[in-house]
């Protein structure tokens, strides 16, 4: 089994895309959004818990209004 270094540079967005987290971002922004912030639909949509959406929501500095 070969183990290649992680290089920092590779996978940026500028060079590879969006990155993973812009896009759960953008994922968890858009279930909020449909569901008026409404948490536990928003939830539900997303298929996780409402515990993993509070989570990923403070992980993004992202807030209920």
């Amino acid at each position: 089994i070969q183990h290649v270094a992680a290089d920092p540079s590779h996978g940026t967005e500028d060079d590879q895309g969006p990155s993973l987290s812009s896009i759960e971002k953008n994922a968890i922004l858009d279930a909020l959004g449909k569901t008026q912030y409404n948490q536990v639909q928003a939830a539900r949509l997303l298929k996780i818990s409402r515990d993993t959406l509070r989570y990923r929501m403070k992980k993004f500095g992202l807030f209920s209004k």
